[in-house]
């Protein structure tokens, strides 16, 4: 996996991972950018924000990783930067990434940030089954060896975040489609009472569908030295 990551903030202060949610993008497009997001962060700590395999500008996986896989990554990434024990935060899909990786790393986290995070025993509602809907679309255009290039990047870029001009052949396009096959399989299996870190979760007052703020407030009443902190929003 080729890696792209941002960094920001006094190296001298305390150290923050920050891990962004499916389809964020580098830059502030559609409110979905993670640069307003890290330059907040930088005003407190030294921030590390990699980006997760398959999305926005960092390659996918070559075969199918669950959160196991991409917590992994995370831990080989931080090694490499020679990065011991930041504040983990990690919102959306990196917050299901970050859970996962403070139970297979608790030594290493300190201290863990679950922002809208994706959740063990997420409710299967209509958002939830709607990725099984989009799942054979997807798999047939961009599969296709007679789709126009351009239409294979109008479904790439906007769901994954990768940068228009990043999917630049058939083939290029082609190793994407993994990223449905991971999205499909992708669940989260914290179980949240083995987690002994402090933990804060930050949720939005309207978030009923995609990550649930009642799942959320059970979550919370599973950890005993978690704080819940609701957004109106």
């Amino acid at each position: 996996v080729e890696t792209y990551y941002q960094t920001a903030g006094d190296s001298s202060k305390p150290t923050i991972l920050f891990l962004h949610g499916w389809g964020a993008r580098k830059n502030n497009v559609c409110s979905k950018g993670k640069e307003r997001v890290i330059s907040e962060l930088a005003q407190y700590f030294s921030v590390v924000a990699p980006e997760l395999p398959g999305l926005v500008r960092t390659t996918p996986p070559s075969e199918v990783w669950g959160a196991e896989e991409y917590a992994k990554f995370v831990h080989a990434f931080l090694t490499s930067l020679e990065i011991e024990k930041p504040m983990v935060m990690g919102q959306s899909f990196g917050g299901g990434v970050a859970s996962t990786y403070a139970t297979l790393y608790p030594e290493n986290t300190p201290g863990l940030i679950l922002v809208d995070a994706s959740q063990a025993k997420r409710p299967e509602n209509f958002y939830y089954r709607l990725r099984f809907k989009w799942k054979p679309i997807f798999d047939a255009v961009v599969g296709s060896k007679y789709g126009p290039l351009f239409i294979k990047k109008f479904m790439i870029s906007p769901w994954l975040g990768v940068p228009w001009n990043q999917v630049n052949s058939h083939e290029v396009a082609n190793k994407y489609l993994v990223m449905t096959d991971i999205e499909t399989g992708y669940k989260v299996k914290t179980d949240y009472k083995t987690l002994k870190m402090p933990i804060l979760m930050i949720w939005g007052s309207k978030d009923t569908n995609v990550t649930p703020l009642e799942r959320a407030k059970e979550i919370h009443a599973e950890i005993p030295q978690s704080k819940l902190a609701i957004i109106d929003g």
